[in-house]
């Protein structure tokens, strides 16, 4: 009987390898394939980049293993441990130099945080969390963090730079816990080869410092695999298992998928069944339960006023995701808030999904599970688009779509990751009958993450959701890895080093014919090729997002069209001498155009700064810096930008409005405060920074 239960860990196995080849062929090799390199180049020379890619990150690896120190005595190396210093350093310079604007869902969180700690009522975002009540756990955490902030004096300016240095910790404190699991699962030498692999990661630098749940929660999931390989080694006392609860709840709270940590655990549990599985499943319930009540009550505070009929029901989302990939989309969401009841959102978005899945049939059903599937897993920068306030030729090169380096070098390692992944399945599905221990802690990680693939064909999805596996897959590549180290070893090794390496005379003949020199050269003549033919192929990266908002750029010009005022208001916490936006007219070939009062106001201040503006005779975009006697703000202070049409050449005719930088994020860019023309909402933000003719602006732009 338990052989019987055993062999049912194949399934999972099956699963996934399957998962992971649909998404190596169709997101990576495919002519129509869904990655980041789709349409840059044709499908030949998309799969010549990738192979010379791949070749190159496994030769530099592998060139790295054969320098690692033995396991004996488990010395440590110190190279690694300065590298990762410096590693760390680079992130840090990276988010403290390139501040990233916080957006979409994290600014309605962290103006409901500031609402709670500094009492700033009108900043809260009912109607956001009325709906998305899945939020509220991670809104008790901002809220936390920003009270951390308030006790080190930190800014409400510089609060978007702080959460996003947590998140580098966060990030980084994962990174530490899933080597320390590798460490006493498999060995000081696999860390150390998993520990190279992570260096290596592009994303590593790029994507760590976006304050998000997806980032934040990759600590929560490295905690709780370390404390579950805890559990397996001994018995531990019962708060041990109260406390082990507690964080399998709040996680599962925090984050949705972080709940299949808790059900890989007990899929697990049917093939481990552990000692007293009774006392440590009610012992995990008690704390998972304190910390449900602790959570409630602590919701209720946090979220005055909370309104229960708002709140979207989970098969809101799933509906969301029978459509496209998948996606998040506003017609949807609208369509659901359209309902005054949560009972009458349940029916009628139950009634929406059907009509979809009926609509689709058994064959559309499966093309969307397929497209999500590649969708959401084969982004090697997971679709991740920062947003910075400072612009400069390392931004372009790293981070703007004009640069296609940064995304073939992370979709590279990407391709890499999931086929060391996919290596060290199959290599445990072909040596399953030979293993005297069948079931194994790697099948834990491993039903984690066939759980990801699986929850994400039913949910809403997006390819920035992947990063909430990475640590796993790093996990999963360790045996991939090891392979890497076997094969540099046979490629590289000569001498006394060789005779002792090569087992058979097949290796010998093996290591003649592939030595380290013609790998690389067959790595160098693969790129060339694919240069080469690049050259004679689509080669600039298509625009897939909107121009960076940033000092040098903006959205598009937001023309007074349809009224006489803009107003833009904003909240400064120190004092300020400097303001700068961008400022045109419609038609900049024309004489025609107006004047126009530009005004600065504070709430205690008064009027800060005035000025007349000509746009006559104006016949190109001006960046408009004014500086003017300095404000001293006590405490925070709101001000209001706001532009009078004051006299227009050709009588009360809008033949050549005034127009102004400003972009449309689906939330309010700033703590509070949007660009209103007339009094009313344009659902845009003015694109402007108040300094204090210093290089720091005081208003960061989220």
């Amino acid at each position: 009987m338990q052989k019987k239960i055993d062999k049912l860990i194949l399934i999972p196995y099956v699963m996934l390898i399957l998962f992971l080849v649909i998404v190596i062929g169709f997101g990576f090799v495919h002519p129509d394939s869904d990655g980041a390199l789709r349409g840059v180049f044709s499908a030949p020379v998309m799969v010549l980049l990738l192979i010379a890619g791949v070749l190159l990150y496994l030769l530099v690896m592998g060139v790295l293993f054969r320098r690692l120190p033995g396991e004996e005595g488990k010395s440590p190396c110190y190279m690694l441990i300065i590298a990762s210093v410096l590693a760390v350093g680079l992130q840090v310079f990276l988010t403290v130099h390139y501040p990233l604007q916080i957006w979409w869902d994290n600014t309605s969180v962290l103006t409901s945080a500031i609402s709670n700690v500094y009492n700033m009522p009108e900043c809260f975002d009912f109607e956001y969390f009325n709906q998305l009540g899945h939020q509220n756990c991670f809104l008790g955490f901002t809220v936390f963090m920003v009270f951390i902030g308030k006790l080190l004096g930190v800014s409400l300016a510089k609060l978007p730079l702080f959460l996003s240095l947590a998140d580098v910790a966060a990030v980084d404190l994962s990174a530490a816990g899933i080597l320390m699991i590798l460490d006493r699962v498999k060995g000081r030498r696999a860390m150390q080869r998993v520990l190279i692999f992570m260096l290596l990661c592009p994303g590593t630098y790029l994507w760590c410092a976006y304050y998000y749940t997806t980032n934040i929660s990759l600590l929560f999931a490295s905690t709780y695999f370390f404390l579950y390989y805890a559990c397996m080694q001994k018995e531990h006392s019962l708060k041990f298992y109260v406390c082990f609860g507690a964080l399998a709840a709040f996680s599962s709270q925090f984050r949705a998928t972080l709940l299949l940590c808790v059900i890989a655990s007990l899929v697990f549990y049917l093939f481990r069944r552990p000692k007293k599985p009774l006392i440590l499943l009610l012992a995990g319930g008690v704390g998972a339960l304190i910390v449900i009540c602790f959570l409630n009550a602590a919701y209720k505070e946090i979220i005055p006023d909370y309104d229960e009929e708002a709140r979207f029901p989970v098969t809101h989302w799933v509906m969301m995701s029978f459509q496209g990939n998948g996606e998040y989309n506003d017609e949807d969401l609208a369509f659901t808030a359209s309902f005054p009841t949560h009972a009458q959102k349940a029916e009628a978005t139950k009634a929406e999904l059907m009509r979809r899945i009926k609509e689709m049939g058994p064959s559309g059903v499966a093309a969307l599970f397929f497209r999500k599937t590649v969708h959401n897993w084969s982004y090697g920068n997971h679709s991740y688009y920062p947003m910075f306030n400072r612009n400069d030729r390392l931004t372009d090169l790293l981070w703007t779509p004009d640069h296609f380096f940064s995304f073939y070098l992370q979709q590279i390692f990407h391709l890499t990751q999931l086929l060391l992944v996919l290596f060290g399945m199959g290599k445990a599905l072909l040596t399953f009958g030979k293993r005297e221990e069948k079931i194994s802690y790697d099948d834990l990680i491993r039903i984690f993450l066939l759980g990801g693939f699986c929850f994400y064909l039913l949910w809403e999805t997006y390819p920035y959701y992947s990063v909430g596996f990475l640590p796993v897959l790093f996990y999963l590549s360790a045996d991939g890895l090891a392979a890497v180290e076997k094969t540099a070893g046979l490629l590289f090794a000569s001498g006394e080093d060789a005779s002792n390496t090569a087992k058979s005379a097949d290796t010998n003949a093996l290591r003649k014919k592939l030595s380290g020199r013609g790998i690389a050269a067959a790595g160098v003549a693969v790129a060339a090729a694919a240069g080469i033919l690049a050259i004679f192929a689509k080669t600039p990266f298509p625009a897939t997002v909107k121009p960076v908002v940033t000092q040098k750029k903006f959205h598009s010009m937001y023309y007074m069209e349809n009224g006489s005022l803009f107003t833009q208001s904003f909240v400064a916490d120190r004092g300020f001498d400097t303001i700068r936006f961008w400022i045109g007219k419609k038609d900049l070939a024309k004489e025609t155009g107006g004047l126009y009062d530009i005004m600065i106001e504070g709430e205690k201040s008064g009027r800060v700064f005035l000025e007349r503006y000509d746009t006559r005779g104006m016949h190109s975009i001006d960046e408009f810096t004014r500086t003017f006697p300095r404000v001293n703000v006590q405490g925070s202070e709101r001000f209001s930008i706001i532009i009078t049409k004051v006299e227009e050449q050709d009588g009360n005719k809008d033949t050549n409005p005034l127009g102004i930088g400003a972009y449309d994020l689906p939330v309010d860019a700033y703590l509070y405060g949007s660009l209103c023309e007339d009094g009313t909402d344009t659902g845009m933000d003015m694109f402007f920074n108040v300094t204090d003719g210093g290089p720091d602006d005081i208003i960061t732009l989220y």
